[in-house]
């Protein structure tokens, strides 16, 4: 049976009240901690909190709503060192959302914040970060000419300069083609440069190995060409898309290929 404690200063000129059993009031008015089966549901009347599941509440609301400890469904309230307005959500105390400082954060992981890692991020400017975003750029192997096959995907594999990256590896630098993980509009980009004896020249986007995309060039002086691309596309989980040469080119290693997914 539930026990509610009722201390003596609650209601006017009765004293502590232990009830075992139900209760049915019209009203009832309590002035100071209300206590039912120790800890199920805690009032503290002197700091103005309600605890679920503590009987030490250190918020305005602290404790958990459904669950126990090693497997709490949603638990709100200064749940851990340093975190404000917590979430616990599913089994093994994960806490993906939380309140640190000025920013709002969103983790993924099997603890608080020891071994969670951070997803998301939304700042005190409304500055919006996702460091694990698939998204890559990458630059061309060579460091001068290098001949492409007319109609080969070009493949970026990178030539070791500070701002390349390639965020979950979804750029193969072996086969040189991105493959979308999940469905969404991604946006990519393009900048090559060239030498060619061809007034021609031109490169395709392709995804899944049809031509999504012509890209010309414009000829500067003695054959040197400048190839650009940026687009948004609508691709579906499993896409592959990848940068073909048109005709036979020599490619400057200043050439990068890059992609994101917007969402």
């Amino acid at each position: 049976m539930a026990y509610i404690g009722i201390k003596p200063s609650d209601v006017a000129g009765a004293g502590q009240a232990n009830i075992t059993g139900s209760l049915t009031a019209g009203s009832a008015t309590v002035t100071d901690d209300l206590i039912v089966d120790t800890n199920t549901l805690y009032v503290d009347s002197a700091n103005n909190r309600v605890g679920v599941g503590t009987s030490s509440p250190s918020s305005l609301v602290d404790g958990r709503l459904s669950g126990t400890s090693s497997g709490e469904i949603l638990s709100i309230g200064n749940i851990g060192s340093g975190v404000f307005g917590g979430v616990a959500i599913s089994d093994g105390g994960t806490y993906p959302v939380r309140h640190w400082g000025s920013s709002l954060e969103f983790y993924t992981g099997s603890s608080l914040y020891s071994s969670a890692t951070e997803r998301l991020r939304i700042d005190s400017s409304g500055r919006v970060t996702m460091p694990y975003q698939p998204s890559f750029n990458l630059g061309w192997t060579g460091s001068s000419y290098v001949n492409t096959t007319t109609g080969s995907v070009i493949v970026f594999a990178g030539n070791g300069r500070a701002d390349e990256f390639n965020t979950g590896g979804h750029y193969s630098t072996s086969t040189g083609l991105f493959t979308a993980p999940v469905a969404g509009k991604y946006l990519f980009g393009f900048t090559g440069y060239h030498s060619t004896n061809s007034t021609d020249a031109y490169y395709t986007l392709r995804i899944n190995g049809v031509i999504s995309t012509y890209g010309a060039g414009s000829q500067w002086g003695s054959g040197y060409n400048g190839l650009n691309l940026c687009a948004v596309y609508n691709l579906a989980a499993g896409d592959a898309v990848g940068i073909y040469s048109g005709p036979s080119l020599y490619m400057y290693g200043t050439s990068r290929f890059s992609g994101y997914l917007l969402g």
